[in-house]
């Protein structure tokens, strides 16, 4: 598919018709800006205390709806624990955007202090008390838990006090043994000492003495390091701990009623602050073009990219949202990058999303769409090579596009996926695979082209053959590059030259394996005409390679030429894992069919044998189709696209089209 032609386009206009004339042009998605040089007695005008506020309102929304998923995932997951398995309360802030108008989009704005109002302050607010509530709770089970040691005592905290005659010492000493308390007990006996409890290392005591022996008790206690307690409440540390339990078992009732039920109800703004946030951001990114907008106190000018189709589109938005503006479109110059834009039907626009991996193409390359589409379809194919996968594979994308209604990347992909499904369904039926299962040799599933198990050189050959022609079209490609850059006599010697070496590489693949395999049918013809296409394509090589070089660059040019079929050789037989994953999948489906075929004999084992039956072929199915998904697209950006792609373009970037939740539509 070619690359849509461009236009560079320059408008002049009045400043007071710019906002209207920028937003209309950002709807028609059809407008590249150029971040244009300052000129003379211009400016750029920037506003940034509109961009601060957009960003802080976009950030407030944002965390809003985060706060209400969470809430919602938590309470469809209390919900679910309870019993009630369907409940559906989670909310989706992915996938599928949802597609409004540009009347409606428009008409938000007049809600934003009704939204602001009744949902994102409100949120806010039972943000700002669930984190309060998560402090205190967090608080009150810290001191239960240092309460715990204390349990043991009967008195309240207030009580334990210093009398006119007499100290008491409450609290902690560490690594303390019974043996050291009965010590203690034995070695000051006008001491009365208590002990509390436990708590890990830590034990808590209480000893009343005599005031005139205070100290002396203190520095005792503290070869444990003995840390005395500080609490003074009015009621014992069991009453506390009860009080504390209530206290939290009231702020949880209190953040579930928060959680559960008011975040419920604010749910329904969800729609309209999605689309506020979009509105926002749809402002924020027009007001960041005018860093590419040179301005006076009474005109602007800006410049941009359009493609050749749209360029009457672009007029009639220009002439229908403004009384004055003078209009320019004319063709890039040589030293001028337009932005690619890949012009590609239904069909192998999905295939668009394994170049973009990469990188996108120059926009005066020729694109790779059609022939990156057609060898990533046919190699996924033989990389799975089961009908059994291959309908699964087209199930599976079938449904995902119709219920979860994946877009972008997501969708490319399922849709690869999908596509790929058929071609493996096609390389199935050649190679006798069906879910792995082996069918006697005069069945009507047997292989039609040949079998990867019992025919591992006709599989090698094939290969083979394929990574060749895939290089071919490589070579292709570029000498159309080549073309289209005026360079007809490098399009015949490095790429045409090639072509034919390639060609005759096939003819001679051909015959050498019929010989190998000792075919009843003669192709030493083949090999012949091969050799010789070879030979006089290398020698073609070695007296030009060397042509835009002097003295005696002319011959280690030639020979370096000659040298590149290693690196041609070694790029072909790269295309043997085409072999190594097709066999990988068949022969990982035939060990679980045997492991099931085990269990399935026995009346005791048979469910256990369609549960291992079940799983080992979806697993099967998913790890290879993983591999294969990597593998082929390693062989189109390595071994196809090394040989002619600069992948070099910029991407096409309209003005203020990014949303996040919304796909806007024209009215």
């Amino acid at each position: 598919m070619p690359i849509l032609r461009m236009k560079k386009f320059t408008l002049i206009g009045l400043i007071s018709e710019k906002k209207k004339l920028f937003t209309a042009l950002s709807r028609t998605k059809k407008v590249h800006l150029i971040n244009m040089d300052e000129i003379e007695d211009t400016t750029k005008k920037f506003d940034v205390e509109k961009t601060d506020i957009l960003i802080k309102k976009m950030s407030q929304i944002d965390g809003v709806i985060r706060f209400l998923k969470d809430a919602m995932d938590v309470k469809q997951a209390y919900v679910r624990s309870q019993g009630d398995k369907k409940a559906k309360f989670a909310i989706k802030t992915g996938g599928r955007k949802a597609e409004v108008s540009y009347a409606k989009f428009d008409e938000i704005s007049e809600k934003e202090i009704d939204i602001f109002d009744n949902a994102v302050y409100i949120a806010e607010k039972y943000q700002h008390r669930i984190t309060e509530i998560d402090g205190e709770i967090s608080k009150f089970r810290q001191e239960s838990e240092s309460l715990e040691i204390y349990k043991n005592l009967d008195i309240a905290f207030f009580d334990v006090k210093n009398t006119a005659h007499t100290a008491s010492l409450l609290g902690i000493v560490q690594n303390f043994k019974r043996k050291d308390f009965e010590k203690l007990v034995v070695d000051y006996p006008e001491t009365q000492f208590a002990y509390i409890g436990e708590k890990g290392t830590d034990v808590a005591i209480m000893a009343i003495t005599l005031k005139e022996t205070e100290e002396e008790i203190r520095e005792a206690l503290q070869k444990w390091n003995f840390s005395q307690c500080g609490y003074d409440f009015n009621v014992t540390a069991t009453e506390m701990i009860r009080h504390h339990r209530g206290k939290i078992e009231r702020l949880n009732k209190e953040k579930e009623d928060i959680l559960f039920n008011k975040c419920q109800e604010l749910t329904d703004y969800l729609p309209e602050l999605k689309l506020l946030y979009d509105y926002y951001s749809v402002a924020l990114q027009l007001n960041e073009s005018n860093l590419n907008v040179c301005e006076t106190s009474k005109v602007f000018l800006m410049q941009g990219w359009v493609a050749e189709e749209d360029v009457e589109t672009i007029k009639k938005t220009v002439e229908k949202n403004t009384s004055v503006c003078s209009q320019e479109y004319v063709d890039p110059t040589d030293d001028e990058k337009p932005p690619t834009v890949i012009e590609t039907n239904k069909i192998f626009q999905p295939f668009n999303s394994i170049i973009e991996m990469y990188s996108l193409p120059d926009y005066r390359e020729a694109s790779p769409n059609v022939f990156v589409a057609v060898f990533y379809w046919l190699f996924m194919g033989i990389m799975m090579g089961d009908v059994g996968y291959g309908v699964v594979m087209m199930l599976v994308a079938a449904l995902f596009v119709k219920f979860i209604k994946p877009e972008g990347g997501m969708k490319n992909l399922v849709l690869i996926i999908g596509y790929s499904g058929v071609s493996t369904v096609i390389w199935g039926i050649l190679f006798g695979g069906w879910f792995a299962i082996s069918f006697p040799e005069d069945s009507i599933f047997s292989p039609v082209l040949l079998s990867p198990l019992t025919n591992p050189l006709g599989m090698i050959e094939l290969c083979l053959i394929l990574g060749t022609l895939h290089i071919i079209s490589a070579m292709i490609m570029r000498a159309i590059n080549l073309i289209r850059q005026k360079h007809y006599l490098d399009a015949v010697l490095d790429s045409f030259v090639w072509i034919i070496f390639d060609i005759g590489l096939i003819l001679a693949i051909i015959g050498g394996f019929a010989a190998l395999t000792g075919s009843a049918q003669d192709l030493s013809m083949f090999t012949n005409i091969g050799l010789i296409m070879m030979v006089a394509a290398l020698a073609v090589v070695l007296l030009t390679a060397g042509r835009k070089k002097k003295g005696l660059g002319k011959i280690t040019g030639g020979l370096g030429g000659v040298w590149g079929v290693i690196g041609l050789v070694s790029d072909i037989l790269s295309y043997l894992r085409l072999f190594g994953l097709g066999l990988t999948t068949g022969v990982i489906g035939m060990v679980f069919n045997t492991l099931a075929g085990l269990l399935l004999g026995s009346p005791y084992f048979f469910l256990l044998g369609v549960v291992v039956l079940l799983f080992g072929h979806g697993l099967n199915l998913a790890i290879n189709l993983l591999g294969a998904y990597v593998h082929d697209a390693r062989l189109q950006h390595i071994e196809f696209f090394g040989k002619f792609y600069t992948g070099d373009g910029l991407r096409f970037s309209p003005l203020a089209g990014n949303t996040k939740y919304t796909k806007l539509l024209n009215d």
